[in-house]
């Protein structure tokens, strides 16, 4: 029984080390894991600065294109509203009224022009902010996935610690009982040696008497 204790003690024992080492190598692998997931934080940080200053860049835009719009809307209706004063057509080919068809001519082909290259404007305008929108909808995607994914490894590892530590403090309440048991084993058989030694001189001293007596 003693020599059983003995090898439970020793198996038992060396399961204590291997979960050590497993316990410290998990702790390293953690320790990594949440060093990067610092650095995703302060990356977290920068981001958010730069989709800050993007808001601020998507809020001048898009004031830009209601200006743009509300413009070339005024314009329009100055437009109309001119044209509403040419009811008649011989006031047009009257030769009085030749130059002012001629201003109103160039006025109308400016206003025209100005509002292509106002509309070409808003257009590009419009295509700026959609990229901008795109890509920082992708930036934060592709951030809150990988964060997610460095997220779940550190609660994994965290658990993986956890169980590890449980099973240590398992190991060692074993360790422990085997040990106590080896020590009892060791004072048994101290009582036994000590006990077998007292009967050896109680022998020996029994002997020697009877020789004295003879």
């Amino acid at each position: 029984e003693a020599e059983e204790n003995r090898r439970k003690l020793r198996r038992t024992e060396a399961r204590e080390r291997s979960v050590v080492a497993q316990l410290d190598s998990l702790d390293r692998e953690a320790g990594l894991a949440r060093s990067y997931l610092t650095q995703l934080d302060t990356e977290a940080e920068r981001l958010t600065r730069e989709m800050r200053g993007a808001d601020t860049a998507l809020e001048v835009l898009t004031r830009r294109l209601s200006d743009r719009q509300v413009g070339f809307a005024l314009r329009l209706r100055d437009i109309y509203k001119r044209s509403r004063g040419i009811q008649d057509l011989q006031v047009l080919l009257s030769a009085d009224s030749f130059a002012e068809l001629m201003r109103r001519s160039r006025y109308l082909s400016a206003v025209a022009r100005q509002d292509r290259e106002d509309y070409e404007a808003i257009l590009r305008d419009r295509d700026a902010l959609g990229a901008a929108r795109a890509r920082l909808s992708a930036q934060r995607e592709a951030f809150e996935s990988v964060r997610r994914e460095k997220g779940a490894q550190v609660a994994a590892l965290a658990a993986r610690t956890r169980a590890r530590r449980k099973l240590l403090a398992e190991v060692r309440k074993s360790v422990k009982t085997y040990q106590a048991a080896e020590a009892q084993f060791a004072r048994e058989r101290e009582r036994s040696e000590a006990a077998l030694r007292r009967l050896i001189a109680g022998a020996e001293e029994e002997r020697a008497r009877k020789r004295g007596e003879g």
